[in-house]
């Protein structure tokens, strides 16, 4: 009896507020909305924002490099129903990119590139869009999208059909 009594009022609640910390610490809040739901077309919209604002859909892959479980990918749907938009990745992060022991300057608020230099700053985001990459300044993020002029990925994805010949 005194085991249950020291795991709940010791163990319970720390074990609960550590698998939940990362909401806390995450900078991007996700959002998802339903259409169609509790039917055969449900379809499950992801969004994401940091400090408030909507980040739009032109990433394929946007993960905090602070936060381990802070990753999301950009899902598109090719039926009425599924996931689309940003949604939780499992994708690790140390996979995608490569480390260097170098050091660089911060001017830009932003590099290109897959390699992640020691100096960069914990409040960073690595993002990917059309077979490109960079390290990003979490404030810097909105003035990115807008100065590489990155455009929208479509929620849907149009499926091709094959062509099929009368015979004549």
């Amino acid at each position: 009896m005194k085991f249950w009594l020291a795991f709940f009022i010791f163990l319970f609640p720390a074990s609960w507020a550590s698998s939940m910390s990362w909401f806390a610490s995450c900078p991007l809040s996700h959002s998802i909305q339903y259409t169609s739901k509790g039917s055969k077309s449900e379809a499950r919209h992801g969004y994401l924002f940091l400090e408030g604002e909507k980040v739009p859909d032109v990433f394929s892959f946007i993960a905090s490099i602070s936060v381990a479980e802070c990753s999301f990918k950009f899902k598109q749907r090719v039926h009425k129903w599924g996931l689309d938009g940003y949604h939780p990745s499992k994708t690790d992060l140390e996979k995608k990119i490569k480390f260097t022991s170098g050091t660089t300057n911060f001017k830009k608020k932003y590099y290109l590139g897959k390699i992640k230099y020691k100096n960069t700053p914990e409040d960073w985001f690595f993002v990917e869009w059309d077979n490109q990459t960079a390290f990003v300044a979490s404030d810097y993020l909105f003035k990115f999208i807008n100065a590489f002029k990155l455009k929208d990925i479509s929620r849907r994805k149009v499926r091709s059909r094959p062509i099929i010949k009368s015979k004549e």
